[in-house]
């Protein structure tokens, strides 16, 4: 993963810029967060813990050899819930406090604090809490209920144990009386029927010797009508059918047997079972114990200050953050070099810092606090001065060195201070030992003779109509020499048509020669299309960007623009900047550089 520092800084940049609104989003949300937690009733919480403990049916362990199943704890857990569980905590708390607390309604289920149940995982141990304000109510329902919960368990083995008793008895009952009766009806059946196989023996050699005789008398009487063997016949006949009679008697008596059989076994069974029962009632024991009583708790666990605090602080610094990128995004202006240079793909030439006017003024006396910006009026070393000395250089090293003299200074619209950025890059490059020229081509509204107290006329209005010769229209500023200016001259009916003229591009070449650099104050570029008309004729165009203040969309329009014409644009002049604009401090000024104060008394003359 790659750290993105430039990333990293330009969120810095952005939270700096809007610094206010995060300030105030922060204090807002901490503070509502810190009230808030004070305003809160402090809340305690107990805990109490009991296990439980794995049943041992003695009816389980006779019957099946085993003690039983272990403890559901869901199932715990649903009955810890229910309101029937809530009901009996309610009822032991009005008995506690001496009140009655009615049985069933709403009331029976009012607790002064709020019941919570966790199984420990992986054991049979459940944990019961209470959250109330008060601490030692907390800790005695915590108490409570682990004592409800006991007692409700052991209600409800011996309650269970006792049905399963009663249960029990009651089959081994019901199968006495049948095992009674189907032995009555056995014994009746021996009593009236006697000795079955006793008489079916008896019977079959009584059969047998009688078949014997007619078969040996059938040997002396060859005719079937003879009446001693009528007889005979007639006895084996009656004998046959005795025997038949005694199968019948023998199937009832097996279903007797068996009915009696079947009886007695499932007696058996359910008196063994009645027994273990009863056993098992007997020897019935608690199948949980409290391991650990609940104690008064001497902290609160809500509201917890410290934390709300630091979460609110947190909460607010990202919203604030948050709310700085929105504004951020939603602003149309560009307000760092970085973004200026990201977004229109020139370079920065400098960024002339914000001029703080200092004295009472006028708000109608415009020019004086105009004139109040010109660098004779701040010292030799004030920031705003190195500000241009640092753009003469860059000027110097992309322009002059590669003889391109003659440069366009213009804005994206008005009021940027283009006019303000020209006059004082003519004095810091007379200053630097140029010989400067200053050329006022706003030819619908002029300012640069205002600016350093000179005549309109004559100007380049009157060279360019060809009244006289642009060095006729020279104006000096100082002793020096160094800077000559132009002035604009007379307001023209049609200045774009004179910027036609070929009287500027002679101005141009024929004023090589004799300056080192020559500066013209264009109209802006997109009101009108007079700078467009200047940019190609020079050799180099400087833009002047007034941050926070003019659309970035406008500025990417005015490049196009002179693009679109064949102007070669030099680079961006940011005017007005704050110590935000910079990424970092530059060359170690800080922000007091930045607030240098232009003076009334300052210098006239350019020193």
């Amino acid at each position: 993963m790659v750290f993105n520092v430039s990333f990293l800084i330009e969120g810095w940049n952005i939270v700096c810029r809007r610094k206010k609104i995060v300030l105030f989003i922060f204090l807002a949300v901490f503070s509502s967060t810190a009230i808030f937690s004070q305003l809160q009733a402090p809340l305690y919480q107990a805990s109490a813990t009991v296990k439980l403990w794995w049943p041992r049916e003695v009816g389980s362990f006779i019957l099946r050899g085993n003690w039983g199943k272990g403890p559901d704890m869901s199932k715990e857990l649903l009955f810890l819930r229910s309101p029937h569980f809530r009901q009996e905590v309610a009822r032991r708390l009005g008995t506690f406090a001496g009140t009655e607390v009615p049985q069933g309604g709403e009331k029976a289920y009012t607790l002064p604090g709020a019941l919570s149940f966790r199984e420990v995982e992986g054991s049979n141990v459940m944990v019961i809490s209470v959250t109330a304000s008060d601490p030692e109510i907390a800790a005695e329902l915590a108490n409570l209920a682990a004592r409800a919960y006991r007692d409700l368990k052991l209600k409800q083995r011996i309650n269970s144990a006792r049905e399963r008793r009663e249960f029990v008895q009651e089959q081994e009952a019901l199968f006495k009386s049948k095992l009674d009766e189907s032995e009555e009806k056995l014994k009746n059946f021996k009593e009236r029927s006697g000795d079955v196989e006793l008489e079916r023996d008896r019977l079959k050699k009584e059969l047998v010797k009688l078949e014997a005789g007619f078969a040996e008398i059938s040997k002396e009487y060859s005719s079937g009508d003879n009446p001693v063997l009528k007889e005979l016949r007639a006895n084996i006949d009656s004998v046959r059918d005795k025997l038949s009679a005694l199968d019948i008697e023998e199937m009832e008596l097996k279903s007797l047997n068996r009915d009696y059989q079947y009886n007695r076994k499932k007696y058996e069974g359910w008196k063994e079972q009645a027994i273990a029962a009863k056993i098992s009632e007997e020897d019935e024991l608690p199948d949980l114990s409290i391991v650990d009583q609940a104690h008064v708790p001497t902290q609160p666990i809500s509201p917890n200050k410290l934390l709300n605090s630091l979460v609110g602080a947190l909460i607010g610094l990202m919203l604030g953050g948050f709310s700085a990128f929105i504004l951020e995004n939603l602003q149309t202006t560009l307000r760092s070099i970085e973004e200026v240079e990201q977004y229109t793909g020139l370079a920065v030439l400098s960024a002339i810092p914000y001029l703080a006017i200092k004295g009472p003024l006028k708000k109608s006396d415009k020019m004086s606090r105009m004139r109040q910006q010109l660098l004779t009026s701040y010292p030799a070393q004030s920031y705003i001065r190195e500000s241009y000395r640092e753009l003469l250089a860059l000027i110097e090293h992309r322009a002059l060195e590669k003889d391109k003299k003659s440069l366009l200074v213009s804005s994206v619209g008005p009021g940027e201070g283009k006019s303000i950025t020209c006059a004082n890059l003519g004095i810091v490059a007379a200053q630097a030992g140029f010989k400067a020229l200053l050329v006022d081509c706003d030819l619908r509204r002029p300012i640069l003779h205002s600016l350093f107290g000179l005549s309109r006329e004559p100007g380049f209005v009157d060279y360019a109509e060809g009244n006289i010769k642009w060095q006729n229209a020279l104006h000096d500023v100082d002793a020096s020499d160094k800077l000559k200016i132009i002035t604009s001259g007379g307001i023209p009916d049609n200045p774009a048509e004179l910027l036609e003229s070929q009287k500027l591009t002679a101005l141009i070449e024929e004023s090589g020669p004799d300056f080192d650099i020559v500066l013209f104050d264009g109209p802006p570029v997109l009101p009108i299309a007079d700078a467009s008309i200047l940019g190609p004729k020079t050799n180099a165009v400087i833009i002047v960007y007034q941050t926070a203040q003019t659309a970035k969309e406008a500025l990417k329009r005015a490049k196009e623009q002179l693009e679109n014409v064949g102007a070669s644009i030099l680079g961006i002049v940011l005017n007005n900047t704050t110590p935000q604009t910079q990424s970092e401090p530059y060359y170690g000024y800080n922000k007091a550089h930045y607030n240098d104060t232009i003076s009334r008394q300052g210098q006239t003359q350019v020193t």
